[in-house]
């Protein structure tokens, strides 16, 4: 991963839940007027969703992560 190797902090900013989950190791998703829902793992925040929002936002693809579908960290297509 590039990341480790040049050994420095990627900061990346998207609204699209799938480009998180495939890029990311750890995802901040924020509630609007900049309240953090959660912080955690692509996988910790498919399982367990820390709220209604977070689970609105990454939408019906929870049941399928948390059943394991969901190998590679790849968000299914909406």
């Amino acid at each position: 991963m590039l990341q480790q190797r040049l050994r420095k902090t990627i900061v990346l900013v998207t609204h699209d839940i799938n480009e998180a989950i495939r890029l990311g190791d750890r995802i901040a998703i924020f509630q609007e007027g900049g309240e953090l829902a959660q912080f955690a793992t692509p996988d910790h925040i498919l399982s367990h969703p820390a709220s209604d929002f977070v689970r609105r936002f990454i939408g019906p693809r929870t049941e399928s992560a948390a059943a394991g579908e969901n190998s590679g960290r790849t968000a299914p297509a909406p």
